[in-house]
């Protein structure tokens, strides 16, 4: 079955084939994978199932950023169809929708504007101009929302603001630097360098790392016990059979846990054994299998222990594009959500969902959305490894010939240190307001970066502007409870 999709700019032409190429619909918590035909129209006709779905795509928005943006049918998602479904003006309906929900909160009068402005540019047929109008107030509103909840509710003194901590002793200020904005560091436990040679463990780094964290007062986290990244693993293990995988899992989780028993409480217990990183070609059962059997030799080594399962890529384009980034692709590849609900239902005990955010090309309201579907299954959250960028090398690349995909993207203006520090305090002041998020971590403290750039520190050890943000906000969360400032004005529909 196949539903039908107009994808135009604003003067009517069919927007750039790249993007209609990114078209993808989903199910609740499970990306469908994109298979589209592209009429010389530029409509596309993309296969769905005869249920409701939601339609994502990449667009590039006048004064707001080049993102992934979604059209859910005015919450009622899209059958198939084929009188065509205009994207723009979905995608538009969908974010007035949102704004909706926040219908008599308390708002400043820069929110009210640009809700104004969004229905004044759809009156008059700019959808693009009106949708990305619309995506600014719904962030602002999100923010803004979130800023009122931190106000009307006590400092969390026990929050843990994090960083990956693998870097400290190569520089002499490093960890004390690390100390003023983080409590919270993240020790590398990666098997290819923990042992190189089958058996023959090297503690001597993490000893010094954590004997360093604790120096400072810092919670440590182990990072991860295990890991099916073909890279991240040792030759003597790579193309193991599954049993053989299972008994080098139980023995390195059990020997990593009763060493620093009683030191580390926090473990990432087993990191993206969704379908993204199946280095072992484990399928889906035997990967919640080998995630049952990680949290069990944690419990068994360390009653104590914090058992975190970590998930990356968390709104799952990649199964909608059918890639991963090892082992097979299957039909259906299997989401984050799909991975984590498949866990529960098979009674695998775990204490915290851990997600990898590094910056996910949506825009903040999207971002609150996704974090609902993860806190409904109702585990703490916290967020493992996050970044952006603070600068974007060279001229911008030509939009019509940008490969896309959910790891590049743009919001609201050029990456640079103020547009990260943005993100920064947006996104911590949302996340922080959150009950179910309890850590957040910063991946990475120095350079070079996962995220190019997207350090807390230069390449010189200075720190970016995001460091004395994340200072300020710090000290904002900790000053005393005080009553819910005076109302501001209420959003003005129009």
């Amino acid at each position: 079955m196949t539903l039908t999709v107009k994808m135009i700019d604003a003067v009517g032409a069919p927007l750039a084939r790249n993007r209609l190429e990114s078209l993808y619909a989903s199910l609740p918590g499970q990306p469908l994978r994109r298979y589209s035909q592209i009429r010389p129209d530029g409509t596309v006709d993309l296969e769905v199932p005869n249920l409701p779905v939601t339609l994502h795509a990449r667009l590039d928005l006048p004064e707001f950023g080049d993102l992934w943006v979604t059209a859910d049918g005015r919450g009622g998602g899209f059958l198939p169809s084929s009188s065509p479904v205009d994207f723009g003006t979905e995608a538009l309906a969908t974010a007035l929708a949102e704004l909706e929900r926040y219908t008599g909160t308390e708002v400043s009068p820069a929110v009210r504007a640009q809700v104004r402005a969004a229905h004044f540019l759809a009156r008059k047929g700019d959808v693009l101009g009106a949708l990305a109008q619309a995506l600014w107030a719904g962030e602002a509103l999100v923010v803004e929302k979130a800023r009122r909840r931190l106000a009307q509710n006590p400092p969390r003194l026990d929050f843990l603001f994090g960083c990956n901590a693998f870097q400290l002793l190569k520089g002499t200020h490093r960890a004390t630097t690390f100390a003023e904005v983080f409590n919270f560091a993240t020790l590398p436990f990666y098997l290819v360098a923990l042992e190189p040679e089958e058996g023959q463990p090297r503690y001597d780094e993490i000893d010094r790392l954590l004997q360093t964290a604790e120096d400072h007062g810092l919670v440590a986290k182990g990072h991860p016990l295990w890991w099916g990244n073909t890279d991240c693993n040792p030759p003597w293990l790579r193309n193991a059979d599954l049993a053989r995988v299972r008994s080098t899992c139980e023995r390195v989780v059990r020997q990593s846990v009763e060493r620093y028993r009683g030191r580390i409480r926090y473990w990432d217990v087993i990191n993206e054994a969704h379908d993204f990183a199946n280095g072992f070609s484990l399928s889906p059962v035997e990967n919640i299998e080998l995630t049952r059997l990680c949290c069990d030799t944690v419990r068994q080594s360390d009653p104590e222990a914090v058992r975190i399962v970590n998930v990356c890529a968390p709104f799952a384009e990649y199964v909608a594009d059918g890639t991963v980034a090892h082992g097979p692709v299957r039909d259906p590849i299997v989401s984050p959500l799909t991975y984590l609900k498949g866990l529960l239902a098979a009674g695998v005990e775990f204490e915290v969902i851990g997600i990898q955010l590094y910056f996910p090309v949506r825009d903040l309201v999207a971002i609150d959305r996704l974090l609902d579907e993860y806190a409904a299954l109702g585990k703490p959250i916290h967020i493992t490894e996050m970044g952006v960028s603070a600068r974007r090398d060279g001229a911008p690349p030509d939009p019509a010939k940008l490969q896309l995909n959910y790891t590049n993207g743009r919001w609201r203006h050029e990456w640079s240190q103020k547009v990260q520090a943005d993100w920064v305090e947006a996104f911590y002041t949302l996340a922080y307001s959150r009950p179910e998020i309890q850590a957040l971590t910063w991946w990475d403290f120095v350079e070079p970066a996962f995220i190019h750039c997207g350090s807390v520190l230069d390449a010189h050890d200075q720190p970016r502007e995001m460091y004395f943000r994340l200072q300020e906000l710090r000290r904002e969360w900790s000053r005393p409870f005080t009553p819910d400032p005076a109302p501001l004005a209420r959003v003005f529909w129009c």
